[in-house]
């Protein structure tokens, strides 16, 4: 074998090797903007859910508590305190991973920020009703809430389906938020916050 035959083999050699290392450099990278990706939609996904659950649990647990809660009349149809417990764990964990899956199906799609107005309505109901010891403001909050989620729902359903699906539960679980606040306000005409008694002098 004469020098020049070594010489380019070599070359061939180097440059396989160097291909090589490119495609594995590649293939890191790729999977590093990859699990960046991952993480970005369970964040985005996650934290507002998280938020208003933590936020919400905070007003409800002192809420039930207190006094003028325990004072009210309580509906037929108010389900026992258990079941919110169970309904809303399963209602946050579905709405969270749709959220998680849609942001990673199609994070420009305006979903987070109909997710985040979503959840202040959320979080803002629980301190109204239970903190603000207001039956009416709640109604009001409630009611909004109602609407904001099964617009959520559709915005949802239009980037996929199962994700829709998803939070469809949430959203009925929300309507049926607003007819219970208005059967609490039924069986107790007369309750007024100190905020609403101080308006009505």
């Amino acid at each position: 074998m004469d020098a020049r035959s070594t010489t380019d083999s070599d070359v061939g050699t180097n440059a396989r090797i160097d291909g090589d290392g490119t495609e594995q450099d590649s293939g890191r990278a790729s999977r590093h903007r990859t699990a960046r990706g991952v993480i970005r939609s369970v964040v985005r996904g996650v934290w507002p859910v998280a938020a208003a659950a933590t936020l919400g649990s905070v007003a409800t647990v002192t809420g039930v508590r207190s006094r003028w809660y325990r004072s009210l009349d309580q509906p037929a149809i108010q389900p026992p305190p258990p079941v919110f417990r169970w309904v809303w764990s399963g209602l946050y964990t579905a709405v969270a991973g749709a959220s998680v899956a849609l942001e990673r199906r199609d994070p420009g799609a305006g979903f987070h920020t109909a997710l985040l107005r979503n959840m202040t309505l959320n979080t803002a109901w629980t301190w109204v009703f239970f903190r603000g010891h207001s039956t009416r403001g709640g109604l009001v909050v409630a009611a909004t809430l109602a609407a904001d989620s099964v617009s959520l729902a559709r915005r949802a359903a239009r980037i996929s389906r199962p994700a829709g699906a998803a939070i469809a539960p949430y959203a009925a679980w929300t309507c049926f938020a607003v007819i219970l606040n208005g059967a609490v306000i039924a069986k107790n005409p007369t309750d007024r916050s100190p905020l609403e008694k101080h308006c009505a002098r």
